[in-house]
């Protein structure tokens, strides 16, 4: 690329890899590094077209130890993303690109901020112009920059304000590394019978998108996006959305640029790519979608199974939220990397194994509970996740404890007979109780205030503990009232972002409305002592001595070192009790027919079956 290192340490393409920030010595910069206390300037003129130079570039001021807030300033709402891209996955490991991204003021601001990390970005090329329906009054004009490599923000600041309804857009070359394994935009070698081979794909969440390119990289600043891709010709590009054009590089022979259609409104760590030479097999829904499952050639006719499941899959989940597949198509991507785990993407599933979709014991029943329970998961994230997506990650539950609590739903519908599916959710719940019982646990809804705590969330509390209370509430509202309300969520927020108290307000009018939770009750009142504290209650039963009536204690259950197995902690919990006797025993009804309440330490319940007939 023609990089000019001036000062620290760099990879061989220019782009480091280091946490840090840095500022050219140069009077007149030309390049920023927003990722290292580095500076380099480039020999040639910057990648892909970007907009025209400005007469003079603002300098650049370093600020570091931040102490502030993580969150980006709330003056700025991104509209839409036009985001191009050129990945030298066959040259040095770089993807050089632009992003216009379309914004309007909704609160009075003279600079913008955006996250970029572990980038370099071309001050020259970077502009400020207004958007569609604009005022004729002008743009101010960027006065100079700052970044703080904490929070990894990159500010433009301007001679004026911007008033509120103003529509502007901002533009920023940038180049980034390809190396990074995991994070934004990456690359990987792997071996195809014999030859080694490389290919490109995308993790973006809870905070890489800053470091696939310039962005409000913020959950609830949904914005739609129009990707367009440069790539070698025996190369296929994947995204969320189909792709709308392919035409040739002019002067670039082996070259095209992929368009991809505008997306929905979405979280831009839902933009995924994917640049790979396998091949592909499609299959359709029942409901039309084209869903189609990349490969290796010589591997492809293996993933039968998985054409066969993802079809039941997707009607069970369509049929359960009521709603279709958000999005035009579905793309599943065996990725031949040695690392556990999918990244379920909107419209995007990346398997990070393709032995999770084939191996030497493909056929066996083994691997197609586990490829069943697997695909189910990223699949129900579609929605619970892509469709509606929670506000911060503090509600990350929303989305992860959903996909958890639906894939035991849809594996034991897709496989009714197999009972380590149908048992599944009961051992990973017992599995996180002993997680729960520990003194320095989180709680399921966390407040998240900076990348390190969103990195926590994902964990057993928030997969499987979520799951087990999303499983609790199903009980106690019945499952006819629960999906009711769930639904509903869905469909008032879809395309848009949700917080648990949008969840409890749904569930809450479906209780109501279906005479199934009491008028003085509000399922945010009983949830959030679930969801807002820590650990679980064990509750002590104590009989008189007729049996028809019954002392209901609780307290918190914690296990410490010592001699000590319990520590009576002040947490108290809003706990549905149901009971059923021996003469007529019914274990399938279980709405509540007593509250224990959250200031309630003991409760005295009966009317119980006398002791001779339990």
């Amino acid at each position: 690329m023609g990089w000019v290192l001036k000062s620290g340490v760099s990879t061989d393409n220019g782009v480091d890899t280091n946490n840090g920030l840095g500022l050219s010595v140069d009077p007149e910069p030309v390049v920023y590094n927003t990722d290292q206390t580095t500076s380099i300037t480039t020999e040639t003129s910057p990648p892909s077209s970007p907009p025209p130079v400005p007469p003079s570039t603002p300098h650049v001021v370093m600020m570091t130890g931040s102490t502030q807030s993580y969150r980006l300033p709330a003056t700025l709402q991104p509209l839409h993303y036009t985001l191009r891209i050129k990945p030298l996955i066959h040259g040095d490991q770089s993807v050089s690109g632009t992003v216009d991204i379309d914004l309007e003021v909704i609160q009075p601001t003279s600079n913008i901020t955006v996250h970029a990390s572990r980038m370099a970005v071309i001050l020259k090329g970077i502009t400020l112009e207004g958007g569609l329906g604009n005022s004729p009054i002008p743009v101010p004009s960027i006065t100079h920059f700052s970044t703080d490599n904490v929070r990894n923000f990159f500010t433009a600041h301007l001679s004026g304000e911007l008033g509120v309804g103003r529509a502007v857009r901002y533009s920023i070359p940038f180049v980034a590394s390809l190396k990074n394994w995991g994070e934004g935009f990456f690359t990987f070698r792997y071996n195809d019978t014999g030859v080694e081979r490389i290919m490109l794909a995308s993790i973006h969440h809870p905070s890489f998108t800053r470091q696939a390119f310039p962005c409000l990289d913020e959950p609830q600043l949904k914005a739609t996006f129009t990707l367009q891709v440069t790539r070698e010709t025996n190369m296929t590009a994947i995204s969320n959305m189909p792709i709308a054009e392919t035409v040739p590089v002019e002067g670039e022979p082996g070259w095209v640029v992929d368009t991809f259609q505008k997306t929905p409104m979405m979280s831009p760590h839902h933009l995924l790519l994917v640049v790979t030479p396998f091949s592909y097999v499609e299959v359709v829904s029942k409901t039309g979608l084209p869903i189609r499952v990349w490969a290796r050639s010589e591997t492809l006719n293996e993933t039968s199974y998985l054409q066969q499941v993802i079809v039941e899959l997707l009607d069970y989940l369509e049929t359960y939220t009521a709603m279709p597949f958000p999005l035009p198509k579905l793309d599943l991507v065996a990725v031949p990397a040695d690392s556990p785990g999918a990244y379920g993407g909107w419209g995007l599933v990346q398997f990070y194994s393709d032995k999770k979709l084939y191996s030497a014991t493909a056929n066996s029943t083994d691997h197609h509970n586990y490829l069943t329970v697997l695909t189910a998961h990223q699949l129900a994230g579609q929605w619970f996740g892509g469709l509606v997506t929670p506000r911060w990650w503090s509600d990350i539950w929303l989305s992860k404890g959903f996909a958890t609590y639906l894939h035991h739903l849809a594996s034991a519908h897709v496989l009714p007979d197999e009972a380590l599916v149908k048992n599944r959710p009961f051992h990973m719940m017992h599995m996180v109780m002993a997680v729960d019982s520990k003194p320095k646990c989180h709680p399921v809804h966390l407040n998240v205030k900076n990348p390190q705590t969103q990195r926590r969330m994902f964990d057993s509390i928030t997969y499987h503990k979520a799951s087990a209370l999303i499983r609790m509430m199903n009980h106690f509202l019945t499952p006819d009232t629960f999906t009711k309300g769930v639904r509903s969520y869905l469909k008032t927020h879809e395309y848009g972002n949700a917080d648990q108290d949008d969840l409890w307000e749904q569930l809450t009018q479906a209780g109501h409305e279906d005479g199934i939770l009491d008028t003085h009750l509000n399922m945010s009142t009983i949830m959030n002592t679930w969801t807002l504290q820590p650990g679980y209650p064990v509750i002590r039963v104590v009989r008189d001595s007729t049996g028809t009536s019954a002392t209901l204690l609780q307290e918190r259950f914690i296990v410490v070192k010592g001699n000590r197995k319990r520590d009576r902690h002040a947490n108290k919990w809003w706990i549905p009790v149901t009971f059923t006797n021996q003469t007529t025993p019914d274990f399938t009804d279980t709405r509540v027919q007593v509250w224990m309440s959250d200031t309630e330490s003991q409760i005295q319940v009966n009317q119980l079956p006398s002791a001779d007939d339990c």
